[in-house]
């Protein structure tokens, strides 16, 4: 993986430890989006080995297609002369009028068909289950569209730089931070089991204070204040640096931090 970036980074300037360590961050992200959303997308498997298998193939898959983004690059740098992430603009300046309308119209279905997958349906979940007797699923959906439409998140597409440093740095650290704290708990505390039914009931095992975990809340408001204190102007220094690889460093202090609380409030 690190060779692959040492190439990919090397034909557009000297090589940098801190950008290639972003560049991982930010790459991390993709990981800890489907790490939140996997829990929605296979809810409906028949056993807790159906999804363990189910998701197998993931890591096959992002290797295979990081590759063929990286190798794309490099091929299109060679040809056009310039950095191009944007598939479409890619093909627009190097593939002849009729096979560039079959690969539109097969970006265009595919670009649909992923984002609704795995864009919509799990959040549609996830805000459904805040209110579940007044937000249905399909509400769900609604109300994660419009903050899709609000976030604007395909506006960076047009620079690599800012698709990595100003989209997935900025929502991947957020991300990092709760993924650190669901692994924490599942993993450390829970030891890979869960009640689910308890979950859902008032004043069982997991409703700790008035139904909130405060040790979680603290933690995600903390160390994400601290991670996006840059971006408000707030120096941090040498330790600046976690904010530069905030999906990476927000998932290790975000699991440090809970554990560490939920053994100061006796937790369970």
């Amino acid at each position: 993986m690190v060779g692959i970036l040492v190439l990919y980074l090397r034909p557009f300037g000297p090589f940098s430890p801190i950008a290639a360590l972003s560049f991982l961050a930010g790459n991390t992200a993709n990981w800890l989006t489907m790490a939140i959303s996997m829990p929605d997308l296979v809810r409906f498997s028949k056993s807790q080995k159906s999804q363990i298998y189910g998701q197998l193939v993931l890591p096959v898959t992002y290797i295979v297609f990081g590759a063929m983004s990286v190798l794309g690059t490099l091929f299109a740098y060679n040809l056009v002369h310039s950095t191009i992430i944007d598939p479409v603009l890619l093909s627009l300046l190097t593939l002849p009028a009729p096979l560039l309308m079959f690969v539109l119209l097969s970006l265009l279905l595919e670009t649909f068909g992923v984002n609704t997958l795995a864009n919509l349906l799990p959040p549609g979940y996830d805000i459904s289950n805040i209110f579940p007797k007044k937000i249905t699923w399909f509400r769900g959906v609604l109300i994660a569209t419009a903050v899709g439409l609000a976030l604007g998140a395909w506006s960076f597409l047009g620079s690599a730089y800012n698709f990595v440093d100003n989209w997935l740095l900025a929502y991947g650290t957020a991300l990092g931070v709760i993924v650190g704290i669901n692994i924490a708990d599942y993993v450390f505390l829970k030891k890979f089991s869960l009640d689910v039914d308890a979950i859902f009931t008032k004043n069982s095992k997991y409703w700790y204070w008035k139904g909130i975990n405060p040790a979680s809340m603290i933690t995600f408001g903390v160390v994400s204040a601290f991670l996006y204190a840059p971006v408000f102007g707030v120096k941090l220094g040498p330790l600046e640096v976690l904010s530069e690889v905030g999906p990476i460093s927000g998932l290790l202090m975000g699991m440090a931090l809970y554990l560490l609380l939920m053994r100061l409030f006796k937790l369970r």
